[in-house]
C-alpha cells in the first residue's frame, strides 16, 4: 500500500510574548513584575496595599481613565497637598458617581472651606454648616460601599496585629 503523502510541516508561528493584565488600570503588560502603562507593582504585598486604599472616589484623568477608585482618606491628602482643588471634576458616593466640581461636592466643598449647599464659609473640620444645616460627614463604610476590608501589611503595624488580622 502506498504510504499517504505527508504536508511539509509548517514554520512555527512567532509566538506573541504572554501579557499580563494590569489589576489597576486594565491594560496588558509586558512585563510580569509591573504595569507598563500604569506603573503599578503586581506582588502580592502591592495588590493589598492598593486594595486597602480602594474606594468609591474618582478624579477624572482622561490620560489615565481606568485606575481604581480611592478612599475618602486619600482624596483629603490630595486636597491637602494641592493635588485636587476646588475645580477639580471628581465623582463619589456622594454625587451619586456623576461628575461634580470639588467645591460643589458634599463631603468634599467643606475641605476647601465652603459649604456645597449653600456656599457659606466653614471650616474642613466642621460636621455641618451653621447656616444651612448641611452635613459634611462622608459614608466610609466599605461593606456598605462594596469594598473588601482593610488588612494590616508589614510595616503599618505590629506584627502581632498583623497576624490577628488575618485569623478571620
Amino acid at each position: 500500500m502506498p504510504e499517504a503523502h505527508q504536508p511539509p510541516p509548517t514554520p512555527a508561528q512567532p509566538t506573541e510574548p504572554a501579557r499580563i493584565l494590569c489589576p489597576y488600570c486594565g491594560e496588558a503588560s509586558a512585563s510580569a513584575s509591573r504595569c507598563d502603562r500604569c506603573r503599578g507593582y503586581f506582588d502580592p504585598l502591592s495588590r493589598q496595599a492598593t486594595q486597602n486604599r480602594m474606594g468609591p472616589w474618582f478624579v477624572r484623568d482622561p490620560a489615565r481613565p481606568f485606575l481604581p477608585g480611592c478612599d475618602y482618606q486619600t482624596i483629603r491628602e490630595w486636597i491637602q497637598s494641592g493635588r485636587v482643588g476646588p475645580d477639580t471634576v471628581i465623582r463619589g458616593p456622594t454625587t451619586h458617581q456623576f461628575w461634580m466640581l470639588a467645591r460643589r461636592t458634599p463631603s468634599i466643598a467643606n475641605l476647601f472651606g465652603e459649604c456645597h449647599n449653600c456656599r457659606a464659609a466653614v471650616k474642613p473640620e466642621d460636621y455641618l454648616c451653621a447656616r444651612c444645616g448641611a452635613v459634611f460627614a462622608p459614608d466610609t463604610d466599605r461593606q456598605h460601599l462594596g469594598l473588601a476590608p482593610v488588612h494590616l501589611l508589614p510595616g503599618s503595624a505590629p506584627a502581632e496585629a498583623i497576624a490577628r488580622s488575618t485569623r478571620r
